[in-house]
C-alpha cells in the first residue's frame, strides 16, 4: 500500500501497532518482538536461537545479502552445506561419500551398479512385471558393457527379449539404446501398449 499523505502513514503506523499488541497478548511470555528490515542487526547465536521460525528466515536472508553464511541450527558454525558440490562428487550433492554403509561395499562402481538394480527392480514392480533379477545376476548382465551406458544412441540399455514374460536371466539382453527404441515403435504400431 503507497502511502499518500500524512493521516494515511499515521493511519498505517496505528495497524501496525494493533498487530503487534495482538501478537504480544496472543503470545504471553514467549513474545519476541518481529524483525523488522529497516533496522536489522546480526543476532548472536543464542539471539538468533530465541527467535520466531520467521524471523529466523528474515536473517538469514539478510545474512545472505550481506554475502555471510547463515548460522547452522545445531552448531552456531557458519552452515557447512553452503557453496558448490566437491567436483568428485558432480551430481551426487554436497555430503562426502559415505562407502562403510553401503550394501555393495566401499567399490562405487558395484555401488553404482547396486543402485541401478535396486532402480530397475523397483520400476519393474510399479509397471506390475515380474522382476527376478538378483543383484549378482544384474552385474552378470552388465559384465563388460557397464561404461557403455547413458542416453546417446549408442548407449547400451537393458531389455526383456520376450516382452510377455518378467525379467529373468534367459529374458534379458543388452541392446543400443537407438535400437531399442525402433523396437518398442514398431510394437506400439502392432498394438503393444505397455512396452
Amino acid at each position: 500500500m503507497k502511502i499518500k499523505t500524512l493521516e494515511q502513514y499515521k493511519e498505517q503506523q496505528l495497524e501496525l501497532e494493533r498487530q503487534e499488541q495482538a501478537r504480544r497478548n496472543f503470545m504471553g511470555d514467549s513474545y519476541r518482538p518481529l524483525v523488522k528490515e529497516n533496522d536489522m542487526k546480526i543476532p548472536t547465536f543464542e539471539e538468533y536461537k530465541q527467535l520466531a521460525w520467521r524471523d529466523r528466515l528474515r536473517v538469514r536472508a539478510y545474512m545472505k545479502s550481506q554475502g555471510l553464511k547463515p548460522y547452522h541450527a545445531r552448531t552456531g558454525e557458519p552452515s557447512p552445506l553452503t557453496g558448490r558440490p566437491r567436483p568428485d562428487r558432480q551430481g551426487r550433492g554436497t555430503f562426502p561419500a559415505r562407502p562403510h554403509i553401503w550394501r555393495s561395499g566401499p567399490d562405487e562402481v558395484r555401488h553404482d551398479q547396486y543402485i541401478a538394480w535396486a532402480r530397475a527392480r523397483s520400476q519393474a514392480m510399479f509397471r506390475g512385471e515380474d522382476f527376478e533379477l538378483t543383484y549378482e545376476d544384474y552385474t552378470l548382465i552388465w559384465a563388460d558393457q557397464w561404461h557403455n551406458r547413458g542416453r546417446q544412441g549408442y548407449s547400451m540399455v537393458m531389455t526383456r527379449r520376450d516382452l510377455e514374460k518378467g525379467w529373468t536371466l534367459d529374458n534379458t539382453c543388452l541392446m543400443e539404446r537407438l535400437q531399442h527404441i525402433r523396437r518398442v515403435g514398431e510394437l506400439r504400431k502392432l498394438g503393444y501398449t505397455r512396452v
